[in-house]
């Protein structure tokens, strides 16, 4: 059986353990860690772990880069950030965030999406057309 993705965080310096059984295998994705904080203040992680059900997931990240808006409130409360990224394929582009975003756009425009509090798994379904995607995760 398929078991469904995952996230696990980790520091630089800590040590990641796994065991498969006999002719078992399984597929790793290491993604960086991105943090910034929302207006109330709850802080926001997210990471880029690429397209579900691909070997390499990652593969499809073409460019990855977290946008701080300007604003936002007094000096050192909390910076507006985006996730903003460059990806190629079709399918679910996941995330790991811990908060719920407020919109997600794909090349500019509105896209649904799926949020599991739970497992922390962020799903925006990409269409399927040639070429590269830009998307955006906002969370203020």
């Amino acid at each position: 059986l398929k078991e469904p993705p995952r996230a696990q965080l980790v520091g630089s310096d800590q040590p990641l353990s796994f065991a498969l059984a006999s002719k078992e295998s399984s597929t790793f994705t290491v993604a960086a860690l991105h943090a910034g904080r929302k207006p109330s203040g709850r802080l926001v992680n997210w990471a880029a772990f690429g397209l579900e059900g691909m070997f390499n997931p990652g593969g499809a990240i073409l460019e990855e880069s977290v946008s701080e808006r300007a604003g936002g409130g007094p000096a050192g409360t909390w910076t507006p950030l985006d996730a903003e990224l460059v990806v190629k394929g079709q399918g679910y582009l996941l995330l790991h965030c811990q908060v719920e975003p407020f919109v997600v756009l794909v090349d500019q425009q509105p896209s649904v999406f799926t949020f599991s509090e739970s497992d922390t798994m962020l799903r925006i379904p990409l269409p399927a057309t040639d070429g590269k995607k830009s998307v955006s995760v906002r969370w203020s």
